[in-house]
């Protein structure tokens, strides 16, 4: 999960993944914009619009199995009352495979192209 830090309201949280056979994992900048405006339709009052609001900060940490299975019971309660990205379910089904770190694991982080 990827978590873009805001000024003020909520930060926005992404999920991306899983990792490949290699351990590496992408998220693709291009799917942020939608993303946070999916985000900011279904909470308003929760979040300020991502371009005016982030900082430059991005935290990204690795999904426990019991933060994946409360998404994925948040994701069958609201499902029927917003619309989530194409795939979501899905990529919280494919991050329940992936062996999970233990909180001493080290996650590796490279910015390949920011997107200004």
């Amino acid at each position: 999960m990827a978590t873009f830090e805001v000024v003020r309201k909520n930060s926005y949280s992404f999920l991306f993944g899983p990792t490949g056979a290699d351990g590496t994992a992408s998220l693709d900048g291009s799917t942020i914009p939608a993303e946070a405006e999916a985000q900011l339709s279904m909470a308003i009052m929760d979040y300020s619009p991502i371009a005016a609001a982030y900082t430059g900060k991005i935290t990204v940490k690795a999904m426990s199995k019991a933060e994946i299975l409360k998404a994925i019971d948040a994701f069958n309660l609201f499902q029927k009352h917003t619309a989530y990205l194409s795939g979501y379910q899905d990529l919280l089904n494919a991050g329940l495979r992936v062996p999970l770190l233990d909180n001493s694991a080290l996650i590796k982080v490279e910015i390949i192209q920011l997107i200004a």
